[in-house]
């Protein structure tokens, strides 16, 4: 009799590739189901609403929602009862967890299982279906490597779940760190109009506006995206073997086209050429001196690295971080009040 699977994967290239290695290999064991949880855009920073600027700076633990509109990309509308249990579980033999292998990935799951079922996946392990649970660790999409996977589930479960941890440990830190970066960010720079909505300042957009001051005329996007990718910083954690990007390849694009679009930035496009607006320039020019901080991507790594062993000393050092910085900029802007 075949096995019921239900399969949480994060993008649908892995379902793709997933099930045609069960239609290969495992047709006559496996009767498979998939849902996705797509880390970016599914789980949303839930921000505090009428702040005033007397909580500022402003710090807590993040919280949380559901995108309603990537909701739809889940396949299954599933059914939690008032508690928040998921009725679901008991209809499948096993239920998969395959996400990346990364923070982000394993965060992400973590976050959608929390605010959809009510439980934390470490919770649902303990809980009374913890015996359906498998984690896949793909660390490539060859039909050999998922095969292993696979015919390995079972095996080292306790090592699957203290990898899941760590990995939460790094997806936590930077979740506080970012969460508490925008919300006094709001307070101290204003939402910037953009189509579509509004859009919070955040960190790498900032540090790109500064990245365009210093190039102090008109660059190409390619010559934007490669300061970004190699900001060199002060060279205070070069010994330290982490990452110093403004944000990722995969948002470059975006930082600069939401600049862009709230015109703190000016787009020939004709050349594809940026450079800061005359809006940007008096942005830059409204706060305080110390707010171009080149060595926050490499303090944020380095954070995270971290955050599996020290979690204490880390969120310590977050928070002295974040009430310097936005302390500055409170009293730069209560000076020209």
């Amino acid at each position: 009799m075949k096995k019921r699977i239900l399969c949480f994967v994060e993008k649908p290239q892995l379902q793709r590739v997933l099930n045609g290695v069960i239609v290969e290999r495992y047709e006559d064991q496996f009767d498979m189901e998939f849902a996705f949880i797509m880390p970016v855009g599914t789980v949303m920073f839930d921000y505090p609403k009428n702040l005033n600027f007397k909580e500022y700076p402003y710090l807590s633990e993040p919280r949380y929602r559901l995108n309603a509109e990537t909701q739809e990309l889940t396949w299954r509308n599933f059914d939690v009862t008032q508690d928040k249990s998921c009725t679901i579980f008991p209809e499948f033999d096993e239920i998969w967890l395959a996400p990346d292998l990364d923070a982000s990935g394993h965060g992400a799951f973590d976050d959608f299982f929390k605010i959809q079922f009510g439980s934390s996946i470490a919770s649902l392990l303990s809980s009374s279906n913890a015996e359906k649970f498998r984690f896949l660790f793909l660390h490539s999409l060859y039909c050999k490597d998922i095969e292993k996977e696979i015919d390995n589930r079972d095996l080292n479960l306790n090592e699957a779940v203290n990898k899941h941890l760590g990995f939460l440990s790094q997806y936590r830190a930077k979740r506080f760190f970012d969460y508490n970066f925008n919300i006094n960010s709001m307070m101290a720079f204003g939402f910037f109009d953009l189509k579509g909505g509004k859009q919070i300042l955040t960190k790498y957009k900032l540090l790109t506006l500064f990245l365009l001051r210093d190039a102090r005329g008109v660059i190409t996007q390619d010559e934007l995206h490669r300061k970004m990718r190699c900001n060199p910083g002060t060279g205070k954690y070069r010994d330290k073997g982490v990452n110093g990007r403004i944000g990722s390849p995969m948002s470059f694009w975006k930082i600069v086209d939401d600049l862009v679009g709230s015109e703190l930035i000016s787009l020939n496009k004709s050349d594809d050429e940026v450079s800061l607006s005359q809006r940007g320039k008096d942005f830059i020019n409204s706060c305080h001196h110390r707010i171009c901080d080149t060595d926050l991507p490499y303090r944020l790594s380095f954070w995270v690295e971290r955050s599996e062993d020290q979690p204490d000393k880390v969120r310590k050092e977050m928070t002295s971080y974040l009430s310097r910085f936005f302390k500055r900029e409170r009293n730069k802007r209560l000076l020209t009040v």
